[in-house]
């Protein structure tokens, strides 16, 4: 193994806007609490 300071590359920066990523369905147990809690504070 050689001794020796090793040359780094530099990763290319990646930006991906929030606006672009792909939107999930939510879990069917959190859309079911959301609504009952909504029904709770009316």
């Amino acid at each position: 193994m050689a001794m020796g300071k090793r040359k780094r590359k530099r990763q290319a920066d990646t930006w991906i806007a929030t606006a672009d990523l792909p939107e999930s369905k939510g879990h069917p147990f959190y859309e079911r609490l959301n609504q009952l809690l909504d029904k709770a504070w009316l």
